[in-house]
């Protein structure tokens, strides 16, 4: 039988050949000598105003997950040690081959401060499935007006729309409690089930949530645009704010390294039409330094814990 860590190991290895893969085509695609000569050109005014977007974004995350900790906080804790939390999640998902990084940190840290994990993952789960239903309620509303004659795209992002909504009310479902009750494998999981369900009664917490959602994929967008600009792209905020959500969504796949390769073909497929090849492919590579850079302030919270213990007690 094959041990856990051989699995991770051939999973690790498939997951870099893939994104190899995918990086392979697409270079084969475009002129090498036309990218270094986009960096020599890059404008660092832009480029700067990328990195307060980003910042900007955190903020915005950090502040929609401290309401979907509401129903588990008998204490406040302040937007800015949820900050920290959040910054250390985005620099192990971006140092770290999982794309999900950020969600399993997040939930690893919370859950030091609560009676197991169940409540901690519930609010970082909660708040990625609230971030999906925003991710494509905004690419929807911004199709309508943007994808004349790509009706295919449209029919494709209500889908998941919906897809998105309806995972999010699965734990409302009493079948998919008796599943978690009667099958063994589930039943570890039943306290996760139950603190799932408790924002059944702070229902109001998921429409904020998803509404802030909009506001965040927005700002995440401006951080694609100015990155564009800084290589001398001038293409419309609406391509952006109807395209760079959907790429993010893409991103989540865990069949890549840190979503290299997805988010380069993201970007690819997506803004071929409308802008140079070459430049595509930087702002895609720049994108994800941004974040790279942006992050790294949390690298002294790898060493050190970003909460103040005694806040969390009564978690």
């Amino acid at each position: 039988m094959v041990s856990k860590k051989v699995k991770d190991l051939i999973y690790l290895v498939l997951r870099i050949l893939f994104s190899f893969l995918i990086l392979f085509f697409i270079f084969k695609k475009i002129e090498v000598k036309y990218l270094f000569e986009g960096l020599k050109d890059i404008n660092y005014f832009y480029f700067f105003i990328s990195f307060i977007f980003y910042w900007i974004t955190l903020f915005f995350l950090s502040y929609r997950w401290k309401i979907l900790l509401i129903p588990f906080l008998k204490k406040s804790i302040s937007i800015f040690e949820i900050f920290k939390v959040y910054m250390l999640g985005m620099l192990i998902n971006t140092i770290t081959p999982a794309t999900t990084g950020v969600d399993i940190s997040r939930g690893i840290i919370l859950s030091k401060y609560t009676n197991g994990y169940s409540k901690g993952f519930a609010s970082v789960l909660v708040d990625r499935i609230t971030g999906m239903i925003g991710i494509f309620l905004i690419a929807f509303i911004f199709s309508i007006f943007s994808l004349k004659g790509k009706e295919n795209l449209f029919i494709l992002i209500l889908i998941f729309l919906l897809l998105s909504i309806f995972s999010l009310f699965l734990f409302y479902i009493p079948f998919i409690k008796r599943i978690f009750e009667k099958i063994k494998i589930f039943k570890k999981l039943l306290n996760f089930y139950y603190a799932m369900n408790s924002y059944k009664k702070n229902f109001k917490l998921i429409l904020y949530s998803t509404f802030l959602a909009m506001p965040v994929q927005i700002s995440f967008s401006l951080i694609a645009f100015f990155v564009s600009k800084s290589f001398g792209i001038e293409g419309s905020i609406n391509l952006f704010i109807l395209y760079v959500p959907i790429i993010n969504a893409l991103n989540v796949i865990p069949f890549t390294i840190s979503g290299f390769g997805i988010r380069e073909a993201g970007f690819l497929i997506f803004f071929k039409d409308y802008f140079l090849k070459e430049k595509i492919i930087l702002t895609s590579i720049f994108y994800w330094l941004v974040s790279a850079i942006g992050n790294l302030p949390a690298l002294y919270y790898l060493f050190k814990n970003p909460l103040k213990e005694e806040k969390w007690k009564e978690f």
